[in-house]
Formats: structure tokens, sequence, C-alpha cells
């Protein structure tokens, strides 16, 4: 499997443990400090590149802290094309407390400069000409200097060249994303959070498609099934691929032809307060191997990636997980697999697309004329 992994935005993830309950004004001090070399690109690039697939990785990088992730990505075997930018590579800050509550603090990398992106896009151009991935991964935050207009060209280009694009982007990302024909994902993985953040964009532009949804709290979304309704209304009406981590409700896949809810497995103590949803989404791509449309293979690659997530969160020692330790959790978990009458979708696959035909095309328009006004 030849896989693009496009993470414009690595960081040095810093965490910090607190042996006491986080307050307002307080000081603290540290039980412990961990560094690793993260953001979503890299967390998930390097869980398939151990698992021995041929992964390239595409970002920007600068200063000392990117010689750190040029570092990282070689250790791990990864082809890195990475651009050097003038201004330093961001910095993401985790306070722990005693409860496990935890406090997050970004500083972003960027900005990017015009020269930069543009090398950047090169490099894309590049790939998909010389050797055309069977997927490209695109996620994390954006850094400064690139906006969404760039995000869209950037996802345009790969449609173009038949590249299929999974986009694990900030929810405010994905709702930009979601409609336009040129510039739609083959698949999106939000997590429950981002999903709300689709909610309440969609509560506030389609009445008719969160019509008995209203009044709805991101609270709600944990509780009766509420996601899981509102991923079927997402897919029905977008007509795109959604993998929906839940936290610690386990997750929900919905496609053409298969619904998949997983309940995931109690963890006895969280050593990890980030990173589970990469490590669940690049095990994922690795054991689904792009067979998108067979249910047998997409119930095992969410259980395997269930499985990772698991061990990722509980172990103690540096080091994503391994197959042997994954296997003890594999046969524990009981997917639900709701096969979809493939007669039925059609007719509402039809319905949608009259629906937002018209609503796409405009889109499509509006974001030609952005991008040809930003280029001048």
């Amino acid at each position: 499997m030849n896989c693009l992994v496009i993470g414009m935005n690595p960081t040095i993830d810093r965490t910090i443990r607190l042996k006491e309950k986080l307050h307002s004004g307080n000081i603290y001090n540290a039980v412990n400090v961990r560094e690793d070399i993260g953001g979503s690109g890299i967390n998930a690039a390097t869980v398939m590149a151990r698992f021995g697939e041929d992964v390239k990785y595409i970002g920007f990088v600068g200063g000392e802290r990117g010689q750190k992730v040029r570092k990282k990505l070689r250790e791990e075997g990864i082809q890195a094309m990475l651009v050097e930018t003038e201004s330093q590579t961001g910095v993401c800050t985790r306070l722990i407390d005693c409860e496990g509550n935890a406090m997050r603090i970004d500083e972003p990398g960027g900005p990017i400069k015009n020269a930069e992106f543009n090398a950047f896009m090169d490099i894309v151009n590049r790939e998909i000409s010389t050797d055309i991935p069977q997927f490209a991964l695109l996620c994390g935050s954006l850094p400064q200097g690139v906006d969404i207009i760039r995000l869209k060209k950037i996802i345009r280009r790969l449609n173009h060249g038949n590249v299929k694009v999974i986009a694990d982007l900030p929810g405010e990302l994905l709702c930009e994303i979601c409609e336009g024909r040129e510039c739609k994902p083959f698949m999106m993985k939000p997590n429950i959070s981002e999903l709300y953040k689709l909610y309440e964009k969609e509560r506030d532009t389609d009445k008719d498609m969160v019509k008995k949804m209203t009044g709805l709290t991101e609270e709600d979304f944990h509780t009766g099934g509420t996601a899981e309704r509102f991923v079927r209304r997402l897919f029905n009406k977008y007509g795109i691929n959604i993998l929906c981590t839940l936290d610690s409700d386990g997750s929900y896949y919905v496609s053409d032809s298969v619904e998949i809810e997983t309940k995931t497995l109690e963890v006895p103590e969280v050593y990890r307060a980030y990173g589970a949803g990469d490590v669940f989404l690049g095990c994922f791509l690795y054991a689904c191997d792009g067979y998108f449309s067979e249910i047998p293979q997409l119930e095992y690659a969410i259980k395997a990636a269930t499985s990772a997530a698991v061990v990722y969160v509980s172990k103690i020692a540096d080091g994503l997980p391994m197959a042997s330790e994954m296997g003890k959790y594999m046969h524990k978990l009981k997917p639900k697999v709701k096969p979809k009458e493939k007669g039925r979708r059609r007719r509402k696959k039809r319905t949608a697309t009259r629906t937002i035909k018209k609503k796409e095309a405009e889109s499509a328009h509006e974001e030609s004329a952005k991008e040809e006004k930003t280029e001048e």
C-alpha cells in the first residue's frame, strides 16, 4: 500500500503531569515531564511505518524544533519531503492533574510564506505525477499562513489526481470542506467534539437535516445514540465515508455498504492524554489495506485500530503499540456490523445528489473565484 501523509503542522508535544488538581492562579511542581515529536500526521505515519507500510510524509518544518522532526522521521524510516520555513515548528503543551483532567496550550507553527507554500505544492504535484498514492491522509491543524482556500486547493489537486483523500482535520475545517464537489474528501475522521462542530454548522444552515435534533449540547452526543444518528445523516447528505471516534464510547463507521458500531474496552489507567485518535486512524488504514468496500476487512481494521488505541493510552513505556500487545484485546471486541441494502442506499444517494447539486456547483464556482483572486 502506497500512502502519502500530509501533516502541515508537526509539533513538539510536551506532557506535564501534576500531583495536584488544576486551579487558576496556583503554582505547581511537575511530577513528570515528557517530550515527544508529534502532530497528527507524524503520529499516524509512524504507526503505519512501524507496521511495514511504504509511507511518505510532506510538511513544513523550521528551526531547531524542525530538526528534531527531521530526525524522528528519519529514525522511523519514513521518506520525508519537508519544506524548510523561516519560522519555528510549533509546540503543544498538555498539563494533566492528579484527577486526569487535562489542559492544552498550542503554540502553532508558521507563518508560512507564499514561496514556502508554492514549494509545498510543487512536492504534492510531483508525487501525484510520478507515483500515484493509493490514498492521501490529510491531517492536523493548519499553520499560520495556510487558510481554507489553500486547504481546498490541496484537496482539489489530490482529487484531480485520482487520490482518495482521508481528512482528519479540526471540526471547523471539516465544516468547510464537506460541501463543494471538487474539494470533498473520500473519508473524514472527526472525533466527538469535531462532530459536534459539524452539528452546529448544520443546525444553523440546514434545518431539515437536523430535524428532531435541535437544541442538543455536546454532552448529548455521548448518550442515547445521538452521535450515531447524526453521522448517518451527514453521510446521507454528503456521501462522504465517516469514521468517528467517540472517546471512551468507542467508534462509529458509516459508508455506502455498511455501518459498524464498536464499543471500546475499559482502560485501567491513562498515561497519555493525546495521540490515541492518530494511532487509531493509522492502524485502521494499515489494517484496511485500501479495501474500503470489503466488510470483513473493515471490521477487522476497526478491531485492530481500537486495540491499538487502548494499548497506546495505557502503555507506560515509550513506543507505539506492537501487534503482540494488540492481540490480547482484539478478541474481546464485538463490533455491531449492519450491511446496507444497496438499492435503498442508491435511492437516498440520488435524492441527496439532487438536493445539493446546485449548492455544490455554486460552491465550486466561488472557490475558483477566490483562489484566482488570491493568486493575483
